[in-house]
């Protein structure tokens, strides 16, 4: 196994001209070993910030330090990192052991020296009998695992992933996330991984960074991320949710009591993090998978009778448009769904537990 080295982010900012911060004043702790993904739409600042921590941007302000260095001045060549990018970045005309064995050519390796441990990476990556191809004799997984191999073969401490799997169909890109993660786990070494694919984020990640606006909207586990977003923004963007807005009318130690205009009233968990003040409107959200109906939803706390509008198959669950009032649509989603076939009008129900309250992404 490497090396891992862990990485702090303090203060990092990053100004285009005089108007443009595509990341802003940033902090981030990321421990030795960690597989960690920052998550976002276009335009969030993940890559610039990859890029930044790579050396291949300069920082505005704030520091990077690997392994407690303060490396933010210090050239990318100089930083034990290396990053792998989107399109791999392959020589076509050189074979496979010679792009693998590029970076350690450059570093004043002779040409058995290099070929030895090229192949020696090839074994890993279980591919060892292609170094005599070129890249345009190989497939999009074959194409990526080389990449890997190329930015693994320096030993780095820390490598960074720019979208690698990005160019890849949708079920090599399962496949290859797999194998991206079980290869995290045998080298040892901290990868920092940017995507906008939620689901990809959810299924490597040990950590998560949702971002937005150069900044990081909230940072935790893919089940925290899942099950308890903290805003309107993360709740939207992982996964399918309903927002609900209510004015809140009673709080007590483990329970938020609100008013809605088509609900009447509804109970939530009472948030950690941040508090609720009585008297306030907030927006709720409830995952579609956690609504219950017709018999299931008996007894929940909170619910009401929908009229349903649509019905989707999506393999494993069927999900539900219903309707709660006119403009107003929930989306309900599970094995049970199927049942609704010939149904107009359906009970739903959730339970407090599964109701969160969202803070106020303004503050």
């Amino acid at each position: 196994m490497l090396k891992a080295k862990p990485i702090e982010l303090i203060g990092v900012t990053k100004r285009f001209g005089h108007n443009v911060v595509a990341v802003d004043h940033f902090n981030l702790s990321i421990p030795s070993g960690e597989f960690l993904t920052l998550l976002g739409p276009s335009g969030c600042g993940k890559t610039t910030l990859l890029r930044m921590i790579a050396g291949l941007e300069q920082v505005s302000l704030g520091r990077i330090m690997i392994d407690g260095e303060d490396v933010t001045g210090i050239p990318p060549n100089r930083r034990d990192t290396s990053i792998m990018f989107q399109d791999y970045a392959l020589f076509p005309h050189k074979t496979i052991l010679e792009n693998i064995g590029f970076g350690l050519k450059l570093r004043g390796l002779t040409k058995s020296e290099y070929r030895k441990r090229a192949q020696e990476m090839l074994d890993f990556i279980q591919l060892p009998d292609i170094g005599k191809r070129r890249p345009s004799q190989l497939s999009g997984g074959q194409k990526q695992r080389v990449a890997l191999a190329r930015s693994l073969v320096i030993e780095p401490s820390v490598l960074l992933l720019d979208e690698p799997l990005g160019a890849l169909d949708a079920n090599l890109r399962r496949r290859m996330q797999v194998e991206l993660k079980r290869l995290q786990r045998d080298v040892g070494i901290t990868f920092i991984y940017v995507t906008h694919d939620q689901e990809e984020a959810l299924s490597m990640s040990d950590r998560i960074v949702v971002m937005r606006n150069g900044q990081a909207e909230q940072i935790g586990t893919p089940d925290e991320i899942y099950r308890a977003p903290r805003t309107e923004f993360v709740a939207n963007f992982i996964g399918q949710c309903n927002v609900l807005e209510g004015k809140v009318v009673e709080i007590s130690d483990s329970l938020v009591l609100c008013t809605h205009e088509a609900f009447g009233q509804l109970k939530a968990v009472n948030p950690k993090g941040f508090s609720v003040k009585l008297g306030s409107t907030v927006k709720m959200a409830v995952r579609p998978e956690n609504i219950a109906i017709n018999d299931g939803a008996r007894g929940k706390e909170n619910g009401a009778t929908v009229i349903k509008r649509d019905q989707i198959f999506v393999g494993s669950t069927s999900r539900c448009i219903v309707s709660v009032t006119a403009g107003m649509e929930f989306i309900v989603e599970g094995p049970r769904v199927a049942e609704l076939a010939n149904t107009e009008k359906v009970q739903i129900g959730w339970s407090a537990d599964d109701l969160l309250v969202l803070a106020d992404e303004d503050k």
